[in-house]
């Protein structure tokens, strides 16, 4: 059974994968797809049900972990929305970072260059150089944010999510 060419919501690797898969998906399926239903829900609940799979892994939500610690030990640590820009979560640790210093070195970190300080400037590193992207502050250290998968969350307790 052949679907037709014309391209839908899918696009074109959609209406392909469907293509190969029309081998051993029901016929009604396949009609449903020749009536204009762009959703793939049919067609993966017969694959599903086929391969004798009850659940199908769920895409991995993604968390900003904000660490601050004091020494070796951590004194904050907050699981935040995946979902926040970079910029977003550099401007959380701005704001935290602002707690521990003076409102000399505050203004001195917020006034336009030439004369601005970088006590408040964040840096931003992630792959290809390391595993996941980092945000820190290089004058203070101890602030600091990583962007995880929740599967990687499971393997570290330590990291709980917030109540």
């Amino acid at each position: 059974m052949r679907l037709s060419h014309r391209r839908s919501s899918m696009g074109s690797f959609g209406v392909h994968r469907l293509k190969l898969a029309s081998r051993s998906l029901p016929r009604s399926v396949i009609s449903a797809k020749r009536a204009g239903r762009p959703s793939l829900l049919p067609a993966i609940q017969a694959l599903r049900s086929r391969h004798g799979v009850e659940t199908m892994p769920a895409y991995n939500k993604r968390y900003w972990v904000i660490d601050i610690t004091k020494g070796f030990d951590t004194v904050f640590r907050r699981r935040l929305a995946g979902n926040l820009s970079n910029q977003e979560v550099a401007t959380i640790l701005q704001r935290l970072a602002s707690r521990d210093l003076s409102p000399r070195e505050v203004i001195a970190a917020s006034v336009r260059k030439p004369n601005r300080t970088t006590l408040l400037e964040a840096r931003v590193d992630g792959p290809p150089h390391g595993k996941r992207t980092m945000i820190w502050l290089p004058a203070l250290l101890d602030y600091k944010a990583s962007y995880w998968r929740e599967d990687e969350l499971a393997n570290h307790p330590e990291i709980l999510p917030d109540e």
